[in-house]
């Protein structure tokens, strides 16, 4: 074999490695890492109760409450990647989360009381509601080509 085939073979199969090369040893692997803490406290609370009507001697009294309504709402969402490659990624997410939520709602303890005598009395409360709503999504990874 002479020098210019040897040269021109060495050519060539540098050029094929030079296309062949990104695809066979392609290295590179996005790499996602994630780390959350959250902590969550929600108090709500709705009152219209603990009336009181009261003396030596009640001739008489109303107490009329509307509704008691409370509402918690909470949404978290902790560690989410979206990607638009296609590719493999190297994916490693870690959380905590802590949602502590209190909801109340009262319209009662209500008292019409005497030292003596109650002649006459009425109590009407409204309705009481309480409500919460509580959504966590944790560690989402969406890819896409």
């Amino acid at each position: 074999m002479n020098i210019k085939k040897l040269a021109t073979s060495a050519v060539i199969g540098a050029t094929l490695l030079s296309f062949m090369a990104p695809a066979a040893f392609a290295s590179h692997r996005p790499s996602i890492y994630n780390s959350a803490k959250v902590r969550t406290n929600v108090v709500t609370d709705a009152n219209t109760g603990w009336n009181k009507i009261e003396g030596r001697r009640v001739n008489g009294g109303d107490i009329l409450t509307g509704p008691a309504d409370s509402f918690a709402d909470v949404r978290t969402r902790v560690n989410r990647s979206v990607l638009d490659c296609g590719c493999r990624i190297s994916v490693k997410n870690h959380a905590y989360v802590h949602t502590d939520v209190d909801t109340t709602a009262n319209s009662g303890w209500n008292t019409i009381r005497a030292r003596r005598a109650v002649n006459d009395g009425n109590i009407t409360t409204g309705e009481a509601t309480a409500t919460s709503m509580v959504a966590t999504t944790v560690n989402t990874t969406i890819t896409s080509d």
